[in-house]
């Protein structure tokens, strides 16, 4: 993570080591991210991660609530 003008953290990377993988070790850690600076951080990465971190929080997609109406 790294800090910028008016964010307190800009999120470039997070990985689990593969053995560890599907135990919600990177759920915890986005949470924990999520909890320690609320909205102010950014996700820069790519879509799929950024898929990842929404799903760990629990944030619905806008393009498929769109379809679920």
């Amino acid at each position: 993570m790294r800090t910028e003008d008016g964010i307190d953290a800009v999120i470039q990377h997070i990985s689990v080591n593969p053995s560890h993988r599907n135990s919600g070790i990177g759920k915890k850690m986005i949470n924990e991210i999520h909890r320690l600076y609320q909205n102010k951080y950014v996700v820069s990465t790519t879509d799929e991660i950024e898929d990842f971190y929404n799903k760990c929080l629990d944030v619905e997609d806008p393009a498929t609530s769109a379809d679920d109406q």
